[in-house]
């Protein structure tokens, strides 16, 4: 599941629409993810403009409401029990973490990484078992304001996947590179361009 509907405020421009190389982040995520898993769903928000791929889109069915919301409609959406979930300002995920944590998350309600000394809510995997608290906490934000996908973490029936385990497939840890904003965008390009990247 790729998180594609947020409003990319800090970059000022829709990252999923961001050319990386010769496609753009969101072409590239759907080409890295789809010999993975059974099939590619891409969240988007309602009207959201985004690139043509082969993976199946669904809508966001809570507005505003974040990745929380997106994960919401993208778990309804899935075909089976576990999802592994990434934004789409991951230039650089290793297909083998995302295996990695979706392996991680059976029989448990989620996978989630720590990686640099933190959790990292995405990239992740969860299961469909969290959806009636997803709808309970997406009712709550309305009069609380708290949408964090970070608190799922927090869950007892949701595995930490130590920092060991991702270094075995992921050795720089370059699937937690993000592109929130116009300077890391530049540094995710200019990284492209290593001798041996792609």
């Amino acid at each position: 599941m790729i998180l594609a509907g947020g409003r990319s405020t800090r970059m000022g421009t829709p990252k999923a629409l961001l050319r990386f190389g010769d496609e753009t982040v969101l072409e590239r995520l759907v080409r890295v993810l789809a010999p993975e898993f059974a099939e590619v769903v891409i969240v988007a928000a309602p009207g959201q403009e985004l690139p043509a791929t082969p993976a199946r889109r669904v809508e966001d069915e809570f507005p505003d409401a974040g990745p929380l919301g997106g994960l919401h409609a993208g778990l309804r959406a899935v075909r089976h029990d576990t999802a592994f979930v990434t934004g789409c300002d991951s230039p650089f995920l290793a297909p083998s973490l995302a295996r990695l944590l979706a392996e991680r998350a059976a029989g448990v309600a989620g996978a989630v990484p720590r990686w640099g000394g933190r959790v990292h809510p995405l990239p992740a995997a969860y299961g469909r078992s969290l959806l009636p608290d997803l709808e309970a906490r997406l009712a709550g934000a309305r009069r609380r304001g708290d949408i964090r996908l970070g608190a799922l973490a927090e869950r007892p029936d949701v595995r930490l996947v130590p920092e060991e385990a991702i270094r075995a497939v992921d050795p720089e840890g370059l699937s937690f590179v993000g592109m929130n904003t116009p300077e890391e965008y530049a540094a995710a390009q200019a990284r492209l361009r290593e001798p041996g990247r792609q």
